[in-house]
């Protein structure tokens, strides 16, 4: 008689309206009972208790989706398999939009509470969103590449979803501030799509998100700042281009009466100049609305207008970008700076090697003639100790004062109150060159007096 080995299994069936009631975080009863408000006669007790089972089973690889391939506890087909997941990673932006810019620690998640009640949504699920983009953000932090690519090959999420999660990472690894009052009015939706605009523009690659922002484009912001606004002459003509490009439309300029240079596009240099700063990065969201959208606002600008107009800005700056290098930042310039420094380090060294040259044959004749004298001549050496560290600490004084200098001055150009902190710290570089001084002092008090050893 013949043996045969039998494998019996049961292939997975979805109920998607069960499945929606326990994405929402219903519980078995209140599912029954929600069911039986549609369909009194039908006995669906054991179906949505069976349903319930598999899905608690089956959440352990919705946490990990790169095991589902290799699963064997439910025999599930790719379709099914991949509905089931998208919508486990779906959320309702309407929770989102209440954790977005917030650290995502247990004390946020015992607060869901609150969240629920303003949005309706059952607790359970507001929970299974809180928790899925907790996971993604910790996944993502742990990881290396393009932020969208990781979020589709750890969760298998589609492209779409995953953008859409890449949007909610960057807002809260940057903890920009969603909550203040000025800002209740937006949805989730709006501030997704300004962070994709900070992701493409504001970032050095789209590719790593989760890096600082770009520093060449907070210091471009910084200079454009200072060389157009310090000077009343480039302000007008950049205010005539400006005028001569929205010739078509003249309203726009009508409108702002003039000052929408001076008002929207100084506010949004001011902007960008402080995203260096954390405080300023966290509240760019209400700096935008504050600073550019009500101004525009009380201009009687529309959306478009404001469009338009700094269009026209990016296509001014392309202009006259070429004249700013050879007329505020000459060609020759870095050349003087740097054979300054040259300069200085070329000829202490010049100096250190006739000193000791010279020192070191008077040392050698006196050798030959009075070798008992031999020591206390070596005071020419110790005083030229002495004079290298005047000169180094010179020249580390000259150093620090210029970097301080230079920072000073283009900081004091966009905050007059830093004035007096630039002085402060112009005055501690200067301080090393008198230290300098007194070790030179020492020096030479030591090589004076033969009693204590040359």
């Amino acid at each position: 008689m013949s043996e045969y080995t039998v494998f019996v299994s049961n292939l997975f069936v979805l109920d998607k309206a069960v499945f929606n009631w326990w994405l929402l975080g219903l519980n078995v009863e209140q599912a029954i009972a929600f069911a039986l408000k549609k369909a009194p006669n039908y006995p669906l007790r054991n179906l949505i208790i069976s349903q319930y089972r598999n899905f608690e089973q089956y959440e352990y690889f919705l946490h990990r989706p790169k095991l589902l391939p290799s699963q064997l506890l439910f025999s599930i087909n790719q379709n099914t398999q991949n509905y089931i997941l998208n919508k486990y990673y779906e959320f309702d932006q309407s929770v989102v939009r209440e954790f977005l810019g917030k650290k995502l620690t247990s004390r946020a998640r015992k607060e869901l509470d609150d969240v629920s009640i303003k949005t309706r949504i059952p607790l359970g699920g507001c929970r299974r969103m809180f928790d899925n983009l907790k996971r993604i953000m910790k996944r993502v932090e742990d990881s290396e590449g393009i932020i969208v690519d990781i979020i589709m090959q750890e969760f298998l999420l589609p492209r779409e979803l995953a953008s859409h999660y890449a949007h909610i990472v960057f807002i809260n690894n940057y903890r920009l501030d969603t909550s203040k009052k000025k800002l209740q009015h937006l949805q989730y939706q709006d501030f997704e799509y300004v962070a994709a605009g900070f992701i493409k523009y504001l970032t050095i690659s789209p590719d790593a998100v989760l890096e600082e922002l770009d520093a060449g484009l907070i210091q471009d912001s910084r200079d454009l700042k200072t060389i157009i606004f310090n000077s009343k002459e480039i302000v007008e003509e950049f205010k005539s281009k400006i005028i001569v490009h929205l010739s078509q439309t003249p309203t726009i300029m009508e409108k702002g009466q003039n000052n929408a240079l001076k008002v929207i596009l100084r506010n949004i240099l001011v902007i960008g100049s402080g995203l260096s700063n954390n405080k300023e990065q966290r509240d760019i969201f209400s700096n935008v609305i504050e600073k550019v959208v009500e101004p525009a606002s009380s201009l009687n600008w529309s959306s478009k207008d404001l469009e338009m107009f700094l269009s026209s800005c990016i296509e001014v700056f392309e202009q006259i970008e070429a004249d700013f290098p050879t007329e505020y930042c000459p060609v020759y310039a870095p050349f003087f700076g740097v054979m300054g420094c040259t300069a200085a380090v070329v000829f202490t060294g010049f100096g250190a090697a006739y000193g000791t040259a010279k020192s070191g044959v008077g040392i050698a004749s006196m050798g030959v003639m009075r070798p008992e004298l031999i020591m206390k001549s070596v005071v020419p050496v110790v005083m030229f100790g002495a004079g290298l560290s005047v000169g180094l600490a010179g020249l580390a004084a000259g150093f620090s004062i210029g970097v301080v200098g230079d920072a000073g001055v283009r900081g004091n150009a966009q905050q007059p109150r830093l004035f007096v902190g630039m002085i402060l710290i112009l005055i501690f570089c200067e301080v090393l060159a008198l230290y300098g001084l007194i070790v030179a002092l020492i020096l030479n008090t030591k090589a004076s007096n033969p009693s204590d050893g040359c």
